[in-house]
């Protein structure tokens, strides 16, 4: 599997494992680790 599903995958596993509803992501940091995608 490429390195961003793999990311997308682990923070889907938390969905369930924290009981979670929503995810934000706010800095563009953490928007690129998880997308892939360069804000800047």
């Amino acid at each position: 599997m490429g390195l961003i599903k793999d990311r997308v995958k682990k923070v889907l596993g938390l969905f369930d494992e924290l009981s979670l509803d929503l995810i934000i992501i706010v800095n563009d940091p953490n928007l690129q680790y998880f997308t892939g995608i360069d804000s800047g």
